[in-house]
């Protein structure tokens, strides 16, 4: 499927124009936008996934589950779509709890978190996308981090705030 991007300025403001993904070249100075959340269980647990060995980006790596956003979406349908492409989850827009959107090297992420208890066994991946799924404490996450098995800049940004969201 042909992924249609909006194209944003250095301060995120949508310029008028869309490129296509993997045909078109983000032009320098410019950014695209993408969705990006940590879903949390009730035993304060983050569900994190592991990132197929296939990805041009950070093949192999822990993340959350993150995707750009079309350009005939908002920020709400965008990361629904997402949880449900890459996890099989089917997420209600009011499970969502918007956190802000942060500037990146080419993109700006609009981040969430929900709330949710999910059982592994009900998860389904998209195996283009991601290799494996699993519940992580924080000090898990900080672990694979420091050992340079987490996307870095995806945890920097919110790990000090994440906790405020822990029951």
């Amino acid at each position: 499927m042909m992924e249609i991007w909006n194209i944003l300025d250095e301060n995120g403001n949508k310029t008028g124009k869309t490129m296509i993904r993997g045909v078109d070249k983000l032009p320098d100075g410019f950014y695209h936008e993408s969705v990006a959340v940590w879903i949390i269980n009730s035993e304060n647990r983050l569900l994190i996934q592991k990132r197929a060995s296939t990805k041009k980006r950070y093949p192999n790596m822990w993340a959350m589950t993150t995707g750009a956003m079309n350009a005939n979406e908002n920020r709400n349908q965008a990361i629904i779509r997402e949880i449900k492409e890459e996890l099989g989850i089917d997420i209600e827009e009011n499970e969502l709890i918007y956190t802000g959107m942060q500037k990146g090297n080419t993109a700006f992420i609009n981040s969430f978190i929900v709330k949710k208890d999910i059982d592994l066994s009900e998860i389904t991946l998209q195996k283009e996308e991601v290799s494996k799924a699993e519940w992580d404490s924080y000090e898990e996450v900080e672990e694979k981090y420091n050992n340079a098995e987490f996307v870095p800049h995806w945890w920097e940004y919110i790990k000090n705030d994440i906790k405020k969201y822990f029951n």
